[in-house]
């Protein structure tokens, strides 16, 4: 069927309209100056080509060829067009036309025809499409071309004129083409002046653009940013090349701070900006608008911009106008981050600060002002501050005066007492300082305070002057070498009546004349910065003429604006006469004492000797007296022996003390020295030490301390505590090791009979009641062993023993005991009593397996024993076919709560168990609790069981079964049970194994016997349906099967035939119902029976519904063993036997089954 080609007027518009660029106009004009071009010529070339032929000469010609040539050309020129190829189809074009105008020149008599000026035509069009360059190349191909006519021309190649009727036509298209770029030049003139003045407007807009301060953004109809001016760049951060090109949503969403940037946000952007471009309209559209941005750089940007719509014929563009107000916006929040430092201090201050008008009104307080009056903050906004001020500070002073100073914007200090809510008056420092001409600043300083201090301080420095004036120590300062100020107790020192006769006098007169150069050198070294001067003696000169001895310290300090120094002078004329009286004592008692054994000195207040009775050697006697006593001993004993001397100073309390030093002859001697006071008129004017040799004590007292350490240890070794108690008294002794036993600290010290007996196993503190009555009566208690809180700690077990001592009328004195701790002689006597059970209890496993006879009574007399011996929840016996994986429960013991069924089979829990347990070690879990991810232990959790055990039984090497422990505690069972249950296994695998020996046997015995009455009865009958009958009937009477069959191929050996069967001969409906589904099943060769006849292969299923062979017959039945019957190896059929129970035949049953068969 034809296809029906329709062209309309709208089909052919669109098929020679020009190609539209709406990113590039001037492409765009070109396209359409070629496209009208291309339109004229393919007209003119129809015209003059294929209608003026067929018209004219009223058949094709060669004029029809060439213009039909030329058509297909200008179609060529056009596709290229059309695809998009304005250049290469604009130069197609020129080429093509000055290929023309060339062959029209030579057919028309050369440069001499008319058509030569149809160069200028080409050259022409190419301006308009190409361009000058393109222009110049044609004027010189076309000069060439004019060259080379006219030398054909003169070497008479070229004979003239051509007669050929393409000559008047190629004539007439070259002035058509003319009129045609005329025409078109005109166009393209006016449309060059209109692009003229289009560029120089966008020139104009660019200079605006880029010169504007703010930045400009403008996208097109879809979306596309196509200005972004330098403003823009610098403000976004962004150059102009990552940005052109691409959606507006895209950069808008990359200028969000990264917490904005969310998949949400960018699909907003998008949907609302496409819909202004859509309509040109927008909540947000020519609004002001503020906006946070962040640049690549990272920096936080704030700008303001405004977004108007641009109606083009295509739709809407978008543009934009954005401000940086990043400062302005740093301005505001450094503006608001100073008011709020300004409110914070405001309402910070120590001080209270209130604001108030011309009328003294309130106008705002801080925080202080209220905490000061104890009004709050809203309250005083509604009250005066004249209200605040007692009425004698406002009657007192002079307001007008002090408000000229105010206006001239100084501040105004005065003092009022402000009244606090209470009534009670506040004392104030107010100072007040005039904002403007209607605010007053006023801050109020609570003086409290500080007028305590200054009433302290007044009161301090009288009490100063008092202590002075009152003192019994001469004071004095001294100013520029003279008395400023002398104390009572100087005035009487030096002799004066009053202060007054020695203020103003040189300090030189009354300071003795031998004494003054050594007194000046040292108040120049003192104000020069030295220390160390003073305390110092000194003489000083009376008014009287009298000498007086004085201990002098002087300080220097400032008085009154000048350096001056304060003397502190005490009169030691007493101790003058005392030292010179000591003098003299000691000359008379120096002879009692030179010759004591002990070493003994007198010292001074400053520790200097003053006196010795032995020298050591090396020692000259003037150099040791005066001198200091640390001389003589070690650094490390100096603090010691300076607190001791200080305490018999103060309190008069004579001190002992040790100290290690050098002998007589240089060795190493421990000394021991008595410190005491030496009174001279009822007060303590030196002390006195008498020092002993005390190293052979010392050394004894060293021996006996290791002596204790050493029984310290032997304590600690033992476990052994020591004690004793004097009779009628609470003051006793522990031993260290004492307190260690019972859990005690040594240093809270003995501890109480409560605490004692809180330590004492409960039940146990009768005991020990009963042995502290006995005591409390003079008699010895009996040595029981007691046991320790296990409260306080581990249990432990305790043998006391106590003695009496009696004096010698036989009176109790004291009693002395020990306490020895038993714990591991106590642990190692009840492992020994446990372990002694335990085989007494494996000998009575050992009888009860001897006397069993089955398999499972022997398990069961060996679970009988092991349950008492390791009680647990679950116990049980298990035997283990490797060959399958099925274990056999033979017995077990449990509680109410488990209940498992004899000679249930079961399959192990995976091949790792089985490879453990038959390498003979055990499987211990601990808590299953962190298995029960595991199908098989979340079973066992279940039923409670959280420790579980397997010990292999293995016998000649081979595994033959296990014993299983499941306990309901987490670690309940410990290594020695495991060694005790490994023991048992090891007699019970044995026994295990020679009663699979001895059930072999019986086995083998059985087959034997049904072997032979088989025998004797395949003798006796000749029918093979009768002996295979007979032979179903020893199968179910001696080996108690449900079912028994025998099946033989048929002759085409692809069904089979039911020989014989355990329903065969009786007669009820259900027998002959199953007799017809056997047959039925054997004839189509369906079932086990019939894949064993056909294979040749034994099946021995225990759980016949799992085998996809198996076809039902008999919903019962569970478990299947089909054997095939063999002649000289064919196969000639099958029997199968079936039962009710699952896993119900052995290897035992397939070799039987085998040989009755064969």
């Amino acid at each position: 069927m034809k296809r029906k080609i329709t062209l309309n007027l709208d089909q052919l518009k669109k098929m020679f309209s020009p190609p539209v660029f709406e990113s590039d106009d001037m492409k765009t004009r070109q396209a359409n100056l070629i496209n009208g071009l291309l339109q004229g010529f393919l007209l003119v070339t129809l015209c003059f080509g294929v209608l003026g032929s067929l018209v004219v000469y009223k058949r094709f010609t060669i004029q029809t060829v060439i213009m039909l040539l030329l058509t297909v050309a200008l179609v060529g020129v056009y596709r290229l067009l059309k695809k998009g190829y304005v250049q290469f189809a604009g130069t197609t074009l020129i080429v093509l036309l000055w290929s023309l105008f060339t062959v029209a020149i030579v057919l028309l008599g050369g440069v001499h025809s008319p058509a030569f000026a149809g160069y200028i035509v080409v050259a022409l069009i190419a301006g308009l499409l190409q361009g000058p360059r393109q222009t110049l190349v044609l004027v010189v191909m076309s000069i060439l071309s004019g060259v080379g006519t006219i030398i054909g021309e003169m070497n008479g190649l070229l004979v003239y004129p051509i007669p050929h009727p393409l000559a008047g036509v190629l004539m007439a298209y070259a002035f058509l083409l003319m009129m045609t770029a005329v025409i078109i030049n005109l166009d393209v003139s006016s449309r060059r002046q209109a692009e003229q003045a289009l560029r120089e407007s966008e020139q104009r807009f660019r200079g605006v653009l880029e010169q504007s301060q703010d930045g400009i953004a403008v996208n097109d109809e879809k979306g596309i940013l196509i200005t972004w001016n330098a403003t823009m760049e610098k403000i976004s951060g962004l150059p102009v090349a990552d940005v052109l090109g691409r959606p507006i949503w895209d950069v808008q969403y990359q200028m969000l701070a990264p917490e904005d940037q969310f998949e949400e946000r960018r699909k907003g952007l998008q949907i609302g900006l496409q819909s202004f471009l859509e309509t040109g309209t927008s909540p947000w559209a020519n609004q002001l608008l503020e906006r946070e941005y962040m640049r690549p750089d990272g920096k936080k940007l704030y700008v303001q911009g405004i977004t108007f719509p641009i109606q083009t014929e295509r739709g809407f563009m978008l543009g934009s106008i954005t401000r940086d107000i990043s400062s302005q916006k740093q301005a505001e929040q450094a503006l608001r981050k100073s008011e709020e430092n300004y409110r914070t201090l405001f309402d910070e201050a120590s001080d209270a600060i209130l604001v108030l008008d011309v009328q003294s009104n309130i106008l705002d307080v801080n925080k202080r002002t209220s905490e000061l009056l104890g009004i709050s903050h809203d309250e005083l906004l509604q009250r005066n501050a004249l209200e605040f001020l007692h009425e004698d500070d406002v009657k007192n002073k002079d307001h007008e005066a002090t408000l000229a100073p105010l206006m001239a914007g100084k501040t105004i200090q005065s003092d009022y007492r402000l009244q606090r809510e209470d009534g009670s008056y506040v004392p104030t420092e107010l100072s007040t300082k005039m904002l403007d001409e209607n605010r007053f600043l006023n801050i109020a300083r609570d003086l409290t305070e500080r007028l305590a201090a200054e009433k302290a301080l007044r009161e301090s420095e009288e009490r100063y002057r008092l202590l002075v004036d009152e003192s019994p120590y001469a004071i004095g300062i001294h100013q520029e070498g003279k008395i400023v100020y002398m104390n009572p107790a100087a005035v009487c020192l030096l002799g004066a009546k009053t202060a007054d006769e020695l203020v103003g006098l040189p300090i030189e007169q009354i300071i003795a004349h031998e004494n003054w150069e050594a007194a000046q050198a040292r108040i120049e070294r003192m104000l020069q910065g030295e220390t160390g001067l003073y305390p110092t003696e000194d003489r000083y000169l009376r008014l009287d003429g009298v000498v007086v001895p004085v201990e002098v310290t002087a300080v220097p300090f400032t008085h009154k604006g000048k350096p001056a120094i304060q003397v502190i002078a005490l009169d030691i004329s007493q101790r003058k006469q005392a030292e010179q009286g000591l003098a003299e004592a000691l000359a008379k008692w120096e002879s009692l004492v030179q010759n004591a054994p002990n070493f003994i000195a007198i010292l001074d207040r400053d520790y200097r000797l003053q006196y010795v009775n032995h020298i050591q050697p090396g020692f000259q006697r003037e150099d040791v007296i005066g001198s200091s006593t640390f001389a003589y001993a070690d650094p490390e004993y100096h603090d010691t022996i300076r607190q001791k001397i200080d305490h018999v100073f103060h309190t008069g309390e004579a001190v002992r003390y040790e100290i290690l030093g050098q002998g007589p002859h240089g060795e190493t001697t421990w000394y021991e020295t008595w410190v005491g006071p030496l009174i001279m008129d009822g007060a303590i004017a030196f002390v006195t030490l008498i020092s002993s040799e005390i190293t052979e004590r010392k050394q004894t007292e060293e021996a006996l301390q290791q002596q204790q350490e050493r029984l310290e240890e032997a304590e600690k070794f033992a476990k052994l505590g020591s004690w004793d108690l004097p009779v009628g008294s609470s003051d006793g002794w522990w031993s260290k090791q004492m307190f260690e036993l019972l859990g005690f600290n040594p240093t809270m010290g003995i501890p109480d009979i409560e605490d004692y007996l809180a330590a004492i196993h409960p039940d146990d503190r009768y005991l020990v009641k009963n042995a502290l009555t006995m005591m409390s009566q003079g008699q010895e208690p009996d040595s029981e062993v007691y046991r320790s809180n296990p409260e306080r700690g581990s249990l432990r077990y305790f043998r006391p023993t106590v003695h009496c001592q009696k004096d010698a009328e036989g009176n109790p004195v004291k009693f002395v005991g020990t306490l020895l701790d038993i714990t591991e002689r106590k642990l190692a006597d009840d492992a020994l009593q446990q372990y002694t059970q335990r085989l007494e209890t494996l000998r009575q496993i050992d009888g009860a397996i001897l006397s069993a006879q089955s398999k499972e009574e022997i398990a069961h007399a060996a679970l009988g024993h092991v349950y008492e011996l390791i009680p647990c929840r679950r116990v049980a016996v298990t035997e283990v076919d490797l060959a399958s994986g099925l274990m056999t429960i033979l017995a077990s013991y449990q509680d109410e709560n488990s209940e498992v069924e004899i000679g249930k089979q079961v399959s192990a829990p995976n091949e790792a168990f089985v490879a453990q347990i038959s390498q003979g070690h055990p499987v211990i879990i601990d808590d299953l609790l962190q298995y029960t991810d595991r199908p098989e232990v979340a079973a066992l959790y279940e039923m409670g069981i959280r420790t579980y055990l397997v010990i292999p039984l293995i016998a000649q090497g081979e595994l033959i079964g296990g014993i299983t422990f499941g306990a309901d505690k987490p670690g309940a069972i410990s290594k020695a049970d495991i060694a005790v249950v490994q023991q048992v296994a090891d007699h019970l695998a044995i026994a295990l194994q020679q009663a699979r020996l001895v059930e072999l046997i019986q086995n083998r015995l059985q087959e034997l016997i049904t072997l032979q009455q088989a025998s004797l009865t395949f003798t006796r009958l000749l029918s093979p349906a009768k002996i295979g009958q007979k032979v179903i009937e020893i199968i179910e009477a001696e080996l108690n099967y449900k079912r028994g069959a025998i099946f033989t191929l048929s002759e085409t050996g692809d069904s089979l035939e039911l020989l014989a069967h355990s329903s065969l001969g009786f007669e009820s409906h259900e027998m002959r119902a199953e007799l017809s589904r056997v047959r039925s099943l054997v004839a189509g060769g369906k079932g086990i029976s019939a894949w064993v006849a056909f294979h040749g292969e034994v099946v021995r299923s225990g759980d016949i519904k799992q085998d996809p062979r198996y076809v039902e017959a008999d919903p019962h039945i569970n478990s299947e063993l089909c054997v095939p019957l063999q002649v000289g190896g064919k196969t000639i059929g099958s029997l199968n036997v079936e039962s009710e129970k699952r896993d119900a035949f052995n290897e035992h049953d397939e070799r039987l089954l085998m040989t009755l068969a064969s």
